[in-house]
């Protein structure tokens, strides 16, 4: 879960956004995305219908001479339609229909009661993350007035205190502050059940994941770390990653609205 605040908005700007209201945004946005790419193809033939199921598991990423993005088993409309579903916008707070991201390097705090498991976990996520194209780079601090984000271990009474939009069903969450006219992520929090013991991995995955800009959760994959509901896949997948491949390539500028990044997207996957 993550919660948007626009700089300079007081907490609790925006409503909680249903996410059958938004079926429609994100149709109409990858429908325009894919009409570019029928413009640039010679058929629309190779164009995929959207699905919906189980993603491949991790070392399945396609590699591609020209580096466009691709996912085996996935098809390029599928990976842009989990694109629009996860990166763009927020479920709670002041929901941003433009590509939000970070643009300088970011230093993260770890902060209540972590194990060692979870500062290992955390150094993977980097190292991956710090592998793509365009992202800005990802390291930890000893010092939290030196951090742009935090992550907390912390109880669940903790944990709701923390964020406006919180309950009891919430075993973990993260927010993000950005600049409007920019989108540029400024500062950003997540936070984990510290009881958590099966899904603490995943948990600590999505928000993790969902604090670098991603801000929605999915229905579409249920072995995705972006899963809606319950999941325990211990490591994101080369699905999850290809979407920040998307979401961070030089080629996509945050600021970008909606429309025109799945138009731009749609250039950067690998569709024959």
């Amino acid at each position: 879960m993550t919660f948007l605040r626009k700089r300079g908005a007081p907490d609790g700007s925006g409503a909680i956004r249903s996410r059958f209201s938004r079926i429609g945004e994100r149709t109409l946005a990858v429908i325009a995305a894919l009409a570019l790419v029928c413009a640039l193809l010679s058929s629309c033939a190779l164009l995929e219908a959207v699905g919906i199921g189980f993603a491949p598991e991790d070392g399945e990423k396609k590699a591609t001479p020209d580096g466009k993005i691709a996912v085996t088993n996935v098809t390029p409309g599928t990976l842009l339609d989990y694109f629009s579903d996860v990166a763009i916008g927020s479920e709670y707070g002041e929901s941003a229909e433009i590509v939000c991201k970070w643009t300088k390097t970011v230093r993260y705090y770890v902060a209540g009661e972590p194990t060692k498991e979870d500062f290992d976990l955390l150094g993977r996520l980097c190292e991956r993350l710090n592998e793509i194209d365009g992202f800005p780079g990802i390291y930890e601090t000893s010092f939290k007035t030196s951090a742009d984000l935090t992550v907390y271990f912390v109880s669940r009474e903790e944990l709701i205190g923390m964020f406006q939009n919180a309950d009891e069903s919430c075993s973990g969450m993260a927010s993000y502050e950005w600049e409007s006219g920019t989108g540029r992520i400024i500062s950003a929090k997540c936070a984990i059940d510290r009881e958590l013991t099966a899904d603490r991995a995943c948990t600590t995955c999505e928000e993790f994941l969902q604090a670098l800009g991603p801000a929605r959760d999915s229905y579409m994959f249920p072995n995705s770390v972006f899963y809606q509901g319950m999941t325990l896949t211990p490591f994101p997948l080369d699905l999850d990653f290809a979407v920040m491949e998307l979401l961070y390539s030089p080629s996509l500028p945050a600021g970008t609205p909606r429309v025109d990044a799945m138009s731009i997207a749609a250039t950067l996957v690998k569709w024959k």
